[in-house]
């Protein structure tokens, strides 16, 4: 599948439009249809993506298509990256959680973490304050291993 740069770029080209002529007609700079050609930048709001469909007389809903998908894919580039270094930051090894060597003010820190906070109620129907701090350990160490497996299968796809 094409992506959303390789699309505007090869209709732009069948139409025998200048990156300038496209801006004009969809009120953008030629330079912001560089970016977007060569995917520096993410694909605009629906009502651009519109407008260069117009402009490049295709159809607006399968291009917007395009455009979140290759959203959809930065977002998730975005969170593993932010895992990564979320985990690199901390510097806790697994060793020192099955030792016990991580304070429980590292762990009350990791349970004030929304979306902690909102994975441990789905899963245990407990909220982190309700739960002993042998209950959290097992949690934190859990939550660390599915993360670690979650990133090294991002990593090969």
């Amino acid at each position: 599948m094409r992506s959303f740069g390789e699309i505007l770029r090869a209709q732009r080209q069948k139409l025998g439009l200048t990156q300038r002529q496209l801006a004009d007609s969809v009120g953008v700079t030629d330079a912001y249809v560089c970016s977007l050609e060569s995917e520096k930048k993410s694909p605009p709001p629906y009502h651009t993506v519109a407008a260069f469909a117009n402009a490049l007389q295709l159809d607006a809903e399968q291009l917007w298509k395009v455009a979140v998908k290759y959203r959809e894919r930065q977002a998730v580039e975005r969170s593993r990256r932010k895992a990564v270094a979320r985990r690199r930051n901390s510097r806790i090894s697994n060793d020192s959680l099955q030792q016990g060597t991580v304070s429980e003010s590292q762990i009350d820190d990791f349970f004030n973490r929304p979306e902690i906070q909102m994975t441990t109620f789905g899963l245990f129907q407990k909220q982190p304050k309700e739960m002993t701090m042998a209950e959290k350990r097992v949690v934190y160490q859990a939550i660390n291993e599915v993360q670690e497996f979650i990133i090294g299968r991002v990593k090969s796809t």
